[in-house]
C-alpha cells in the first residue's frame, strides 16, 4: 500500500478542504478519508475552532492505519494542490472536479505545462 499524507483545513469547526501531500498530482479524495478525518476532528475537545491537521495513511502488520500526523496554525500551514488559505474549495472537497485547484498552485501548473 502506498503511504499517503493529507492536509485538512478546519475553519469554525468544519472541514472545508482536504488535499493529499502533493503539488502536481491530480487526485480525488475517497469518501472514507473524509469520514475518518471528520470523526477525528469532531472528537477534538477544548481545541481552537480553526486549524490545520495533517493525517497519515499507511499499512502496519497488513492493516490500513489512519492517524494524526500533526497540527499547524492556518497562517503557517502552506498549501497543497487543493488547499488554499485564500480560496477554500469546500464545494469540491472530494475533488470530483480535479482541475479546481488552489489559487496558489495555478501559476505553477501553468509553468510546468510550458
Amino acid at each position: 500500500m502506498e503511504k499517503k499524507e493529507y492536509r485538512v483545513f478546519v475553519i469554525e469547526g468544519k472541514i472545508v478542504s482536504i488535499s493529499r501531500f502533493t503539488d502536481y498530482v491530480f487526485h480525488k479524495i475517497e469518501p472514507s478519508i473524509y469520514e475518518k478525518a471528520l470523526k477525528i476532528t469532531s472528537n477534538l475537545k477544548g481545541f481552537p475552532s480553526s486549524y490545520v491537521i495533517d493525517f497519515f495513511e499507511y499499512e502496519k502488520n497488513g492493516n490500513k492505519k489512519f492517524d494524526v500526523l500533526g497540527f499547524t496554525p492556518s497562517p503557517a500551514s502552506g498549501t497543497y494542490l487543493y488547499n488554499s488559505i485564500i480560496d477554500f474549495c469546500s464545494n469540491n472537497i472530494l475533488h470530483e472536479n480535479i482541475y479546481q485547484i488552489s489559487l496558489e498552485k495555478r501559476s505553477k501548473l501553468e509553468e510546468k505545462k510550458h
